[in-house]
């Protein structure tokens, strides 16, 4: 009898200690389970690396708990899926975690990794209150596009997307700004609240927090910078995002000034922005002629002008830099590490996830191969057009010489016409592919170009 009974404790604690929380196979998997059973999703965006302490996401109460009351899936990182999570819920810190409504809506979001059950169950308890409160964002959409029209909801709707990240709020504060009196905006905090909904530069919100010169100079000169930053970044995107679906050159100029005169006193800066929202525009309207134009005055100007020999200087410094950081976090882990070891409650663990990491000088060889690039996918076969954009690729190879940058050479070469100069660029581009480490795929895709090239056939 005592050996049954210990034996079937035993079951038990084996079945808790290797309980895990059951993921769906795929996305749609998920959605399409979250619908038919009315439960909320949670997402786990991993993190990049295995946390060295155990995450409390596996501890036995936790699983129980998801498992009950969520259809689950997991993405690992780095992948496309992720990056795609990462751009749309404007993610930054990983592990992450995402929980949406049956519908995809967002619930809650949350960050971080800790060793202890509460993170994750105050999470959950979160979404699961918010979803029977129906104060969700998905009940706040619903009411929205019912009409259901006050400044009320509608402060709270704007209110609630900033909370979850979602700063594309300015449609929203036009509409907000139609239930205000002329003297709200003689209110620091309502002037407050419409200029960090990022309204457009061309929009009535926008104008109408003019109306009181001084309450808005007072913001600027009150905020954090960090925050005066955010605000303007917040204009600046949702305005060039709405001229770029709308195809409307006025609200580009619009916000190409705007972003101009945001940089205050600093006019190198102010124009290098202002230039660059026009380009973008132009190139995401497909409007060709202007594109070219301002391509060429754009890195001619801002990044052509950068001398060899400042850009050694400029290479050292950031090694230097580089170095320096190096040898500051080996020194910071390894008095974490101490401290860890001697520490026996709940450890909570941060890993942050930067997409790109590269330092000015190599911003600046992919900035020039990107724009070598655009112009050979757009298809222009003008002569000057050309020349120019070989002379952009030629730099980025003296700056950073990696296979990519000689494909981008050897394609631009071969829409000159020019078929030797092509192939033996794209040769030198597979040779150096073929001595790095897991390159297969890439490699293969250079093969198949060159040989295209050989045949006369790209």
């Amino acid at each position: 009898m005592y050996k049954t009974l210990l034996l079937s404790i035993l079951l038990v604690k084996a079945s808790f200690s290797f309980a895990q929380i059951n993921y769906q196979k795929d996305l749609n998997s998920a959605l399409k389970k979250a619908s038919e059973t009315k439960q909320p999703l949670f997402i786990n965006i991993g993190a990049t690396k295995k946390l060295p302490n155990k995450s409390g996401i596996d501890n036995p109460d936790v699983v129980q708990f998801y498992n009950k009351n969520f259809v689950n899936y997991a993405v690992n990182l780095p992948n496309a899926e992720a990056l795609s999570f990462m751009r749309k819920y404007q993610l930054k810190i990983f592990p992450a975690y995402l929980y949406l409504d049956q519908k995809g809506v967002l619930i809650v979001k949350g960050a971080r990794s800790s060793s202890a059950s509460k993170l994750y169950l105050d999470l959950a308890n979160q979404a699961l209150n918010k979803l029977s409160s129906n104060s969700s964002l998905g009940d706040y959409e619903v009411k929205y596009k019912a009409g259901e029209l006050s400044k009320d909801f509608l402060k709270e709707y704007i209110s609630l997307r900033q909370q979850l990240g979602m700063y594309d709020n300015a449609k929203l504060i036009d509409e907000y700004v139609n239930f205000l009196t002329v003297a709200s905006f003689n209110d620091y905090d309502e002037v407050l609240f419409i200029l960090n909904a990022g309204p457009f530069t061309n929009g009535k919100a926008y104008k109408l927090s003019f109306t009181n010169p001084k309450i808005r100079d007072s913001i600027y000169k009150t905020r954090p910078s960090r925050e005066k930053a955010e605000i303007n970044k917040r204009i600046i995107q949702n305005t060039q995002n709405e001229a770029i679906a709308t195809k409307n050159p006025t609200m580009a100029y619009s916000v190409s000034n705007f972003a101009r005169g945001s940089w205050g006193k600093n006019y190198a800066a102010g124009n290098k922005q202002s230039s660059y929202l026009m380009l973008d525009y132009y190139k995401a309207v497909k409007d060709t002629a202007n594109f070219y134009r301002q391509a060429q005055y754009y890195y001619d100007e801002y990044y052509m002008k950068i001398s060899p020999d400042s850009i050694k200087k400029l290479a050292k410094k950031e090694q230097d830099i580089k170095d320096s950081l190096t040898a500051s976090i080996k020194k910071y882990m390894l008095a974490r590490k101490n401290v860890e070891a001697k520490s026996s409650g709940p450890i909570t663990k941060y890993t942050y996830s930067k997409i790109s990491a590269s330092g000015t000088i190599n911003n600046v060889a992919k900035t020039l191969n990107n724009a070598s690039w655009d112009y050979y996918i757009l298809g222009t076969r003008n002569t000057t057009h050309l020349t120019k954009a070989l002379l952009w690729s030629k730099r980025a190879i003296e700056i950073t010489p990696i296979p990519e940058y000689y494909d981008t050479m050897a394609h631009i070469f071969y829409r000159m016409q020019l078929y030797d100069e092509a192939l033996l660029n794209q040769n030198k581009a597979i040779e150096m592919l073929s001595k790095q480490k897991n390159s297969n795929d890439r490699l293969s895709t250079l093969k198949a170009e060159a040989e295209k090239m050989k045949q006369r056939k790209l």
